[in-house]
């Protein structure tokens, strides 16, 4: 078996397409109650010096980060040529293992504060996500917690180290004005986790094809269908805020995620106050 900065690598738990990552437990006791994550660049992605200058963000974005609802790095290093990064061990899968169309509401609502509260905390320290979907939240104990900040990125880094038109982000999440290679904001990630919502309210994504160019291209054009249409039960209040967090424009977005988030929480508690929260943001 494999040691790595005081870690007995047990099992592998998953790959990327720049690191796999597997569970580590303490070398002197092999004490599984004590285990975390392991990620390991592979020697691939170790070859390119973009890669590695994104892999070494994602350590010190990481370390400004301390919320129950993000993934906590402990430490990072390099052995035999390859970087690593220690991180905290979540057990219990990922919210896409979850999503299916007939998820309790009073469940996608809990899901979808907690998420939007600990993506708030990463915005308000000037990080940006720019990968939010369900496989990058992990699941513990009914709780969700943000993974791979790895495409993150500080929004006062004055250092460019995504080429120009390189667009990083998943087709079926991703922001307009990202595909369009404009500077990540938080209002990408707003986008995304409005995207996130409507999935996990209908079971479904609100665009969906096998092409991924083709994916880019709805994201740009075309208008989701008000998510009623797949469920009749989801308020019309709910839908109004998930349909706004994904407008095309990100001006017409909430101006913040916390500014979603408490027009989601007067939505799922009185119908016309969240109506009228919605319209006064839209209008301010």
């Amino acid at each position: 078996m494999k040691e790595l900065d005081g870690f007995v690598l047990t099992e592998a738990l998953g790959a990327g397409s720049n690191s796999k990552v597997y569970l580590g437990v303490p070398a002197d006791t092999l004490n599984r109650d004590s285990a975390v994550a392991c990620k390991i660049l592979n020697e691939e992605a170790n070859k390119g010096k973009d890669t590695l200058a994104r892999y070494g963000r994602e350590i010190r974005i990481a370390h400004k980060l301390d919320h129950p609802g993000i993934v906590k790095m402990y430490s990072w290093g390099e052995q035999s040529n390859l970087l690593f990064i220690i991180m905290e061990y979540v057990e219990g899968g990922t919210l896409a293992d979850l999503i299916k169309p007939d998820l309790p509401l009073s469940e996608a609502y809990s899901y979808m504060g907690q998420i939007a509260t600990a993506l708030q905390h990463a915005h308000e320290n000037d990080i940006v996500h720019r990968d939010i979907k369900p496989a990058n939240i992990l699941m513990q104990d009914g709780f969700c917690k943000i993974s791979d900040f790895g495409l993150g990125r500080a929004l006062q880094d004055d250092v460019s180290l995504t080429k120009e038109g390189t667009v990083l982000g998943t087709p079926a999440y991703i922001a307009p004005e990202q595909i369009q290679g404009k500077k990540p904001t938080a209002a990408c990630d707003q986008y995304a986790l409005g995207v996130l919502f409507y999935e996990l309210l209908t079971g479904v994504r609100p665009f969906i094809s096998n092409d991924s160019v083709a994916l880019l291209m709805m994201q740009l054009q075309e208008s989701p269908v008000d998510p009623r249409t797949h469920r009749a039960e989801i308020p019309e209040k709910v839908s109004a805020v998930v349909l706004r967090m994904m407008e095309k424009d990100p001006k017409k977005r909430f101006p913040s995620v916390r500014k979603a988030l408490a027009a989601l929480r007067l939505a799922t508690d009185d119908e016309d106050e969240a109506v009228e929260a919605v319209a006064s943001e839209a209008a301010g």
